[in-house]
């Protein structure tokens, strides 16, 4: 999957790993990381595509060396 077919969520997320990403994007993945599930569903709602980059990288094995290289393409 070349980088381009990243979605604008998983993207947000590698640059939210690699410290690139603004104040707004650091805090709401922070919000993600001490998230119940009930508030993460909330969170869903406005940001799905970061909500659902942020749970395959917390529960989905290979999922972060994947999206980390994928990104990285050129």
């Amino acid at each position: 999957m070349p980088r381009m077919e990243l979605t604008k969520g998983e993207i947000k997320f590698c640059e939210y790993q690699r410290g690139m990403t603004g104040s707004f994007f650091t805090k709401l993945f922070e919000a993600m990381t001490v998230s119940d599930g009930e508030n993460l569903e909330k969170l869903k709602k406005a940001f799905p595509e970061e909500v659902a980059s942020y749970i395959r990288y917390r529960d989905e094995d290979g999922y972060w060396p994947w999206l980390k290289k994928t990104y990285e393409e050129v």
